[in-house]
């Protein structure tokens, strides 16, 4: 039955809370199974009503969000972040790295390749619906691009002659290497080996490229928590 909206309203939410408004909003901290009930009377004094709810309300149980952060540094690997879920009664979970990527793996790794303060929300959601949140900050110390020199000079005088990025030579994961002319996009030198550096010659043959700044990228199929954003820089070819 509709009632109007005048008049003096008493809301009994069955858990102790109670409310005066005629359209009141309640959350409920708990899970369980609650009677609600309205007490409402007329401005006159008169027509005094009670009209508990026809159905109980269930309130499902929430899950609790929470999550730790690991650094993880060891020759071979990159150096990642592991972050172990300890919510409980989740079903499915979004991580927000606070760097733009984003995760729906339970306990996922990640690389912060840039230092800073990273405000790293987890989103659980359980069987219910029900949601909850935790949000915990990541500090990191130093940038990470893959240990890529900035430059080098392939003159033949045995020094710094070749160029890639130096983690590539110690990592057990599948990469390839592409170079690019910065001024017209042009692909100069690709590789998938990293026995197999660049010279500083087109596709390693030929003649010497000239002395300009050229753009390297780094993808990682194989890796999950890497394959969507590939690494990349810069690399000036000095003589």
């Amino acid at each position: 039955e509709n009632l109007p909206d005048e008049g003096i309203f008493l809301w009994n939410f069955g858990d102790g809370s109670f409310s005066n408004k005629s359209n009141p909003s309640h959350t409920y901290s708990k899970s369980g199974r609650f009677e609600v009930m309205l007490s409402h009377s007329s401005m006159g004094g008169g027509n005094i009503r009670n009209k508990p709810s026809s159905d109980l309300i269930v309130i499902n149980e929430a899950p609790e969000a929470d999550f730790v952060a690991q650094a993880q540094n060891f020759d071979g690997q990159l150096p990642s972040v592991h972050f172990e879920n300890r919510t409980v009664g989740g079903r499915s979970y979004q991580w927000d790295f606070g760097d733009g990527v984003t995760s729906d793996v339970a306990h996922p790794d990640h690389i912060f390749r840039r230092k800073g303060t990273y405000k790293v929300e987890l989103v659980v959601t359980n069987a219910s619906g029900c949601v909850d949140r935790k949000e915990r900050e990541v500090v990191v110390a130093h940038d990470y691009n893959l240990l890529a020199p900035e430059a080098f000079s392939p003159n033949g005088d045995g020094t710094n002659d070749l160029f890639i990025p130096e983690a590539l030579r110690d990592l057990d994961l599948r990469f390839k290497l592409a170079i690019y002319d910065r001024s017209n996009g042009e692909l100069v030198y690709e590789t998938t080996d990293a026995t197999k550096p660049w010279t500083g010659r087109r596709m390693n043959r030929g003649e010497l490229c000239k002395p300009d700044t050229y753009v390297w990228v780094v993808e990682f199929p194989d890796a999950l928590h890497l394959s969507d954003t590939p690494f990349q820089g810069e690399v000036t070819l000095v003589r």
